[in-house]
């Protein structure tokens, strides 16, 4: 008589399946509470946050450590932290912001403790840990899509079909230039867009294909040919960008090769005008995002000055993404080892981790890079100076006093405090804000001024103003709005113009009708200073700074509506702060 099969799980698939049912869990408790809350506004924000939650730790599940003693806390803690702050704190911009925290700090948690057991070394990058590193950073920076009415070819393609491409490169040049410079090379290039487009998971495949050209013992022919027809394929998409990556795969498979096709691509860049919507700092972007690109490996110049020209060949591409071959380029042909090599791991997993934060719910930042650089202070600054602590840890380490910095971990601590101190100079100073937190202003044709007193003895060094518009989609860009004044403190009045596009917006911007009629008439979609859940889209608030050339004291404050605009436009202002 046969024995009926054993229904017991296997002791490896009952932690496969525990981990999997974490995510699910956290996903229906959330759903759960936002079906019974009475404020529907609430209610899809909540089940919002709860989608993007269960997708951060599903990713989370696949990298966390699974080997014996070694239990994913990252996991189940921060399922319980993440249902717990959706159901205890009030809905609005402070529960988003709290939960992209947590969330941004257990993938780094988790993604830190899985590549420990290849350190210091960290020679490979499999699979299996190269794809949900890619998959955790694509959920954080872009799941803004997850609101989406529908779930479209395009928006799995954005979230599953890019990270799978980009991980499974990063893992394909780990295995030739080892996986902390692979994970630099993956790192400076998701910062960037930020996360994973179609330009910078093709960036990616196209290094990936010329370190497999360039690979000692040869590979297969069948090999060699699927490589180069992926440095090829991307010329289908998009020539000028293709270009570049195929002049970045050539430098890794034959550095001095690829230095002619370099130099003409930099020449021919500098002779035509740049494309519109060209990549955030120029030049800069290399010294910024790369700063250890001085420190050559082992001597060779080619790669480093390969990426060099790529860099200035970049602004005849239009987008962001133009720079990530390059940049990862760069990052590819920097020293393995060494207090540069730390310094700059610790550099590139901060501007990860901010970019990932800003670029969530609810700052929304479509270009987190430049915000976050910005707290630091000017591009060219602050390339400058993280380049110049870069080289006195690599130059310092060499002297016989230096045994400390020798040590990764003493590195990466004076990094981290050199960095946290600047950051901590760079925050602004504390604000006196007008409003309550609960209180708007509603400026329309019926009510269209608003005043009050400043408290005795202010001195004011700027003013913020948090707004949105209603009914201004008609309204050309640079349209003044409102009027702000401050007076009667002893000094000469002050004014300033509020703005459509710069310091103010339609509030729903992002709804496809809106959005369509905008694109339609060729005007840019501003930036937010944070967004919030409006049912299928994302409402936005927009934030402008005006600043004094030095501090004077005033006494009253007064913002007007600007005389002329459409009776049926509002102007409602949800803070206005007076820096002293």
């Amino acid at each position: 008589m046969r024995a009926l099969p054993s229904t017991r799980a296997t002791p490896r698939t009952t932690p496969l399946l525990a981990r999997a049912a974490v995510p699910v869990a956290t996903f229906a408790a959330v759903a759960v509470f936002a079906a019974h809350e009475v404020d529907r506004a609430a209610a899809a924000e909540t089940a919002y946050l709860g989608g993007v939650a269960a997708a951060v730790l599903a990713a989370i599940a696949a990298l966390a450590p699974s080997g014996p003693g070694e239990p994913a806390l990252e996991l189940g803690l921060g399922a319980t932290l993440a249902v717990t702050l959706l159901w205890t704190l009030p809905d609005g911009p402070g529960r988003g912001a709290a939960l992209g925290l947590l969330l941004t700090a257990l993938f780094a948690l988790a993604a830190a403790r899985r590549l420990s057991r290849g350190m210091p070394a960290l020679t490979a990058l499999p699979a299996r840990i190269a794809i949900p590193l890619a998959l955790g950073v694509q959920l954080l920076v872009r799941g803004d899509r997850l609101l989406a009415p529908r779930a479209d070819l395009a928006t799995w393609g954005t979230l599953l079909g890019l990270p799978l491409l980009a991980g499974m490169a990063l893992s394909v040049l780990a295995r030739r230039h080892g996986g902390a410079l692979a994970l630099l090379a993956g790192g400076t290039a998701a910062v960037l867009t930020p996360g994973w487009s179609l330009g910078s998971a093709l960036a990616l495949v196209a290094l990936a294909a010329g370190s497999v050209l360039g690979e000692e013992p040869r590979r297969s022919w069948r090999v060699r040919t699927l490589a180069g027809l992926a440095l090829l394929a991307p010329l289908a998409w998009e020539p000028r960008a293709a270009l570049l990556g195929m002049a970045a795969g050539i430098a890794l498979a034959a550095p001095q090769a690829a230095l002619a096709p370099a130099l003409g691509l930099a020449v021919l860049a500098r002779l035509l005008p740049p494309a519109p919507e060209a990549a955030g700092f120029g030049i800069v972007t290399l010294p910024l995002l790369v700063p250890a690109f001085l420190l050559l490996d082992r001597g060779r110049w080619e790669r480093p000055a390969a990426a060099l020209l790529l860099t200035v060949a970049a602004r005849m591409v239009p987008g962001p993404a133009a720079l990530a071959a390059p940049l990862a380029l760069a990052a590819l042909s920097i020293r393995k080892e060494g207090a540069g090599a730390v310094a700059q791991r610790v550099w590139t997993g901060a501007l990860l981790f901010g970019t990932c934060l800003l670029a969530a719910y609810p700052w929304l930042r479509p270009a987190p890079l430049g915000d976050l650089v910005a707290l630091l202070g000017s591009p060219r600054i602050v390339a400058a100076v993280v380049v110049a602590l870069v080289l006195a840890l690599e130059l310092g380490s060499a002297m016989p006093w230096g045994h400390r910095l020798r040590q990764p971990v003493g590195v990466a601590g004076i990094a981290g405090i050199a960095l946290f101190l600047v950051l901590l100079v760079r925050l602004p100073p504390p604000a006196h804000r007008l409003l309550r937190p609960a209180q708007a202003l509603q400026l329309d044709a019926t009510s269209p001024a608003w005043e009050t007193a400043l408290p005795a003895g202010t001195t004011v060094s700027g003013v913020a103003v948090e707004s949105v518009l209603t009914n201004s989609a008609d309204l050309p860009p640079e349209a003044p709005v409102a009027t702000l004044r401050l007076s009667d403190g002893g000094g000469p009045p002050v004014s300033w113009t509020l703005r459509t596009g710069s310091g103010t917006g339609e509030w729903a911007a992002r709804r496809p009708d809106v959005l369509r009629e905008a694109r339609a008439a060729g005007k840019p979609v501003p930036a937010p200073w944070m967004g919030w859940v409006a049912g299928s889209f994302f409402g936005q608030r927009y934030r402008a700074f005006f600043a004094l050339p030095s501090p004077h004291p005033f006494a009253r404050l007064r913002i007007e509506r600007f005389p002329g605009l459409p009776p049926d436009l509002t102007i409602a202002v949800q803070q206005i702060e007076v820096q002293r």
